[in-house]
């Protein structure tokens, strides 16, 4: 017989963390993996504002845990574009993100900052070879 896993409502969570706050030793106590796992698994549903004002959690910190799990977080909000590198401009200001991947898996990614200008054709070249 199969388990099947289901997300947690934002209810229980809040539940959980309360529980988990008035239990801690240390005011400074690291939050729990488990705890950051339900957060994790509500952002799909949820916005980032919404879930720190409800459970009470640091921007900053929970930017920078859904930046760094590996599950997409919200698959409406990530869209493959193909870029022709004939095509491809010396700055692309409207582009935040950029990963480029060779066929044996490698990738490199880019990051960009509004306003800087990138020798990114170059770059994609090199790599690709």
């Amino acid at each position: 017989m199969q388990s099947m896993t289901t997300t947690p409502t934002l209810q229980a969570v809040q539940n959980q963390f309360t529980q988990w706050r008035n239990q801690k030793e240390h005011r400074r106590e690291a939050i729990p993996d488990e705890l950051w796992n339900s957060v994790i698994s509500l952002s799909s549903q949820y916005g980032r504002s919404q879930l720190c004002k409800t459970l009470g959690l640091n921007s900053s910190v929970l930017k920078s845990k859904l930046d760094n799990c590996h599950p997409i977080s919200n698959p409406d909000s990530n869209h493959f574009v193909e870029i022709r590198l004939d095509s491809v401009e010396e700055s692309l200001v409207a582009c935040t993100r950029l990963e480029v991947e060779r066929l044996d898996g490698s990738r490199m990614r880019f990051h960009f900052q509004e306003g800087k200008t990138v020798p990114i054709s170059s770059l994609i070249q090199t790599f690709l070879s």
